[in-house]
């Protein structure tokens, strides 16, 4: 109507411009404007602040995952992210508080409350999408809780140098430093990785002190 102005806030997301058919580019994805929503009842915004790009949305999008879906072009990259609470209409959580949960990759999200969990905001965002998030949690309760290795076994860590694989190696190994979880520098006393590229060997030989096995 004449004399209203227009006060939508424009932000952006980054979607899938082309079905990769082999190894990823940055040609394969476009950023796109698109206009922040109002949150509805029982529902949030989030000003996401960093998002996950991992092996599994890869393979999503290469094929080998069946759980991501068939891949989309023109729909906006999933997955989870960390960022500030800037408007709620959920009971438990506040604007200014740090949350996680499945944002997608843009630049503002509107979630429901329910679907999000509440995050330590002084802590840096990324740290509850890697040690702190889903690979974490993985590899902590995949190796305590259902490997439980006992003194003097050897923990073989697949793909070590990736993801949940890293941290239980970490776990795994009483060397790695001191952030390593207390209990599993005494549940297991060696551990072996197993990764191909030459290159993730020296880094996770390096950084994380992982003792590699010799070929």
């Amino acid at each position: 109507m004449a004399g209203e102005t227009n006060t939508a806030r424009v932000s952006d997301c980054v979607v899938l411009a082309d079905v990769p058919d082999g190894p990823l580019s940055a040609e394969h994805f476009a950023l796109h404007p698109e206009d922040v929503p109002e949150p509805g009842p029982g529902e949030v915004l989030v000003r996401v602040q960093a998002i996950t790009i991992g092996a599994g949305q890869r393979a999503g999008l290469q094929g080998s995952a069946s759980y991501a879906g068939a891949p989309e072009t023109g729909a906006v990259m999933g997955g989870a992210g960390a960022g500030i609470m800037e408007a709620s209409n959920a009971e438990g959580i506040s604007v200014g508080d740090t949350v996680v949960g499945a944002t997608g990759w843009r630049r503002h999200a509107v979630i429901a409350g329910g679907e999000l969990r509440v995050a330590d905001g002084a802590l840096d965002p990324a740290l509850h999408l890697g040690v702190l998030g889903t690979n974490g949690l993985t590899a902590y309760f995949g190796l305590l809780e259902v490997g439980r290795p006992e003194a003097g076994e050897t923990v073989v860590v697949s793909a070590a140098a990736a993801g949940a694989s890293c941290g239980g190696a970490r776990h795994a190994c009483p060397q790695s430093g001191p952030n390593s979880v207390s209990e599993a520098r005494r549940s297991a006393s060696s551990s072996m990785s197993r990764h191909r590229p030459q290159r993730r060997s020296h880094w996770a030989k390096v950084a994380l002190g992982m003792p590699l096995p010799r070929h």
